[in-house]
């Protein structure tokens, strides 16, 4: 009874460190569409810098363009984002998120680098600093957005760290090894002292301690099963989030927020 005690306490601790990891990988998901929904808020400081009827039509197609990259490398950020949850690297994304000239160069580097979520960031950087070198935004304006790409890098660091981070595998292994133990030396132990004390096969007693024995090991083997996100925290992640709902409604808010009607939604919900 001892011993059983002490394993239900190590097991329902796994449970609450796998717990505590799947949370922490959930903040960081939070905390990077967060960001992406910020610098679309944001993207509507830059405008347009003539006004007369030579320059204007010019810069609102500038604008215009701008708005649309943005709001297409924010997307593809989030897919090459939650495909490094998955333990996945970036192939051939959406037809929808591929750039509307045809050219396949972004498409090689990104599936050329280990980090394409960060280099997805460096584009969208570098489409920054073209609009405040054409003086469509302030110096003060584009590093309040540099500090939202940084959000969005640390956020996929954080992540990331959870997938490179080493597994508890000397308690994971002790509890595993415990458990079989436990579980397989309970029942014929328990089974030989009811068949002393009673001297007899078909004694009630003997059928009850089995099926007791029983409801105990599954309940051991359940706590185990229970801490597994302890092991693969994205892999639990992954599987409770809806990865696709939430891909839906950051591609339709996105459209939406930059509060331009010709940036449409990459990764519009299916009918």
């Amino acid at each position: 009874m001892k011993l059983g005690v002490v394993l239900g306490l190590l097991l329902v601790g796994r449970i609450i460190l796998g717990t505590s990891r799947v949370s922490s990988v959930a903040s960081t998901v939070q905390g990077f569409t967060k960001s992406c929904r910020q610098m679309a808020v944001l993207s509507t400081f830059v405008a347009e810098t003539l006004t007369s009827a030579a320059g204007a039509e010019t810069e609102k197609k500038a604008i215009g363009k701008f708005r649309f990259e943005l709001v297409r490398l924010l997307n593809m950020a989030f897919y090459c984002f939650t495909l490094m949850l998955d333990g996945q690297k970036l192939a051939v994304p959406p037809s929808s998120l591929q750039r509307p000239d045809g050219s396949m160069h972004e498409m090689e580097i990104l599936s050329a680098v280990d980090n394409p979520t960060v280099m997805i960031c460096k584009m969208i950087a570098s489409l920054l600093e073209q609009q405040r070198a054409a003086k469509r935004i302030s110096n003060e304006q584009i590093s309040v957005l540099m500090n939202k790409i940084s959000d969005l890098i640390e956020a996929y660091h954080l992540s990331l760290s959870n997938v490179l981070a080493p597994t508890t595998s000397t308690f994971a292994s002790f509890t595993y090894t415990m458990t079989v133990i436990f579980v397989y030396s309970l029942g014929p132990i328990i089974a030989i002292n009811e068949l002393e004390a009673n001297s007899a096969f078909g004694s009630v007693g003997l059928s009850l301690t089995i099926f007791y024995t029983l409801i105990i090991s599954l309940f051991y083997f359940g706590l185990y099963e229970a801490g597994k996100p302890i092991d693969a925290p994205l892999s639990g992640l992954t599987s409770t989030l809806a990865i696709d709902e939430m891909f839906y409604i950051l591609s339709d808010d996105l459209s939406s927020l930059v509060d331009d009607d010709s940036v449409p939604v990459f990764l519009p919900r299916p009918e």
